[in-house]
This record gives structure tokens, sequence and C-alpha cells, in this order.
């Protein structure tokens, strides 16, 4: 920013004449109003600080329950899958024990649709 000659000189004149302690109070109170503008963003931060920590623990909470859900439905259609296993193997065993043409292309479908 320019300054004309004449704010210019005012502003510089006006120094001159101001005593010590008046250039000291005003210091003073700059100091001041950075100091407080200071905490306050100090205590900002500090507030989002926690509630970034806060969401993480809630984002991190959210997770571990879908992995948890994930798992159980896992689990349970490994169970399907070993029950359905079981009852084709049994399947096979009895089309093994019948006897004649009918069976032998019922055990070829079956094996097709096992594989």
């Amino acid at each position: 920013m320019r300054l004309g000659p004449r704010r210019l000189l005012f502003r510089n004149t006006l120094g001159r004449f101001q005593s010590e302690e008046a250039k000291f109070l005003r210091a003073e109170k700059n100091v001041k109003e950075l100091n407080l503008s200071v905490d306050l963003m100090k205590k900002e931060s500090s507030k989002l600080l926690e509630r970034a920590t806060l969401a993480e623990k809630m984002d991190m909470k959210h997770g571990h329950e879908e992995l948890l859900n994930t798992g159980g439905r896992i689990h349970h259609l490994a169970k399907s899958v070993y029950k359905v296993e079981a009852e084709a193997a049994d399947l096979m065993d009895g089309l093994r024990e019948i006897p004649g043409r009918d069976a032998l292309k019922l055990r070829a479908e079956a094996s097709r649709a096992f594989s």
C-alpha cells in the first residue's frame, strides 16, 4: 500500500511527538492482542484435534463392527457350504448304490453339477 505525501508526513511527525511511554503502551497492547489471538488459535486447534480423534475412533468402531458382522456372515456361509457338500456326498453315495443305466446317467449329471 502506497501512502500519499501528507499521510506519510503525518505518520512520521505523529510518531516523533509521541512519548516513549505511549509507544510502549501501544506495543504492549499489540502484544496482548497477539497473545489472545495465539491462545484462541491454540484452543481452536486442540478442539479440532479432539474432534478428529473422536471421529477416527468412531470410524474405527464402525469398521470393527462391520468386520465382525462380515465375519459372522462368512462363518454362516461356510457352514451352509459344508452342509451342502455333505448332502451332495450322501446323494452321490446313494446314487452309487443304485444299479442300472438310469443311475449311471444320474451319477454323471450329479458329478458334473458338483464339479
